[in-house]
């Protein structure tokens, strides 16, 4: 695959799923970074991967042990609650939007199928989207891209992609979710709204403290931390598929200047490296919304 821009710094189309079951329909947006995923798009592991061509499988592979346990604990307790759910990753990635170019030093508005535009700030991939090449030729903006920009968004719509897939396999989902992308902040109602969802069945889970006690929003705490069993999985995977001895000096330079808080890289007195991540207990399980007849009626 092209390789991926380093940082300077640190209506519906096609079919969507929905899971089986008699009990009433609700719509489920589900926010991505620090959320059903770990850290933010994973600490950058992905673009290291990609950086590294690992290839696509050792991406969705990536991703899934990222991917939150609290997730398949919701689905059980929704259906136990009564629910029966619909999924949909609904994720803040301007720059699949607003693309912020660093060979122009500008940004540069993005379009792609008219139909996927939901709202103005807001773009739909459906489901039945598996590749991010078809993204890419759908592309309709009215600039002509250049090829590294066009590297780099291909790029990004490949961790994308690769995050939504390990969510379905996490879920157990015979079909992929839909993934809604924003550019400003999340709205529930009228994001459902433009889908031709009930806002009132429609709830979003997310770990942003901005949206905590808006309608629809249930918060989720922060997941920037693994336990120990998902911290030792991931880094046996990483051991294996891109081992820390291995990094090129631009990568290893890359992941070692991670925020405070979001690094997965860290570099001993004598030169080397190894994974690390913040340690912490399993997280708790995600809230449900209110049975109430009004839900799916």
């Amino acid at each position: 695959p092209p390789k991926p821009q380093q940082p300077a710094a640190a209506a519906v189309a096609g079919p969507e799923q929905e899971a089986a079951g008699g009990g009433m329909g609700v719509t489920c947006f589900l926010d991505l970074d620090f959320c059903s995923i770990f850290g933010q798009d994973g600490n950058d592991l992905g673009i290291a991967l990609q950086l590294m061509r690992v290839g696509r499988e050792a991406l969705v592979g990536l991703y899934r042990r990222l991917v939150n346990p609290a997730l398949p604990r919701l689905l059980h307790d929704l259906r136990h609650t009564g629910f029966d759910p619909r999924f949909i990753i609904y994720t803040r990635r301007g720059n699949l939007l607003n693309y912020g170019s660093q060979a122009r030093g500008e940004r540069v508005l993005l379009r792609w199928r008219p139909e996927w535009h939901i709202r103005p700030d807001h773009v739909m991939f459906p489901g039945n989207v598996t590749r991010a090449e078809d993204i890419m030729r759908s592309y309709s903006g009215d600039v002509t891209l250049l090829k590294q920009e066009r590297e780099d968004l291909y790029c990004a719509l490949e961790r994308l992609l690769a995050a939504r897939d390990a969510i379905q396999g996490a879920l157990n989902l015979t079909e992929a979710p839909m993934v809604v992308v924003s550019v400003g902040e999340k709205d529930v109602a009228s994001t459902a709204r433009s889908l031709g969802i009930a806002a009132e069945s429609a709830f979003l889970w997310d770990d942003n403290p901005a949206l905590q006690g808006q309608p629809g929003v249930l918060h989720v705490q922060r997941f920037d931390r693994l336990d120990d069993d998902q911290r030792a999985a991931l880094v046996a995977f990483l051991d294996k598929v891109l081992p820390a001895e291995r990094l090129t000096p631009t990568i290893a330079s890359f992941l070692l200047q991670a925020r405070p808080g979001e690094g997965c890289l860290v570099q001993d007195e004598e030169g080397r490296l190894r994974y690390q991540f913040l340690a912490g207990a399993p997280p708790p399980r995600f809230l449900t919304p209110p049975l109430v007849s009004s839900i799916g009626g």
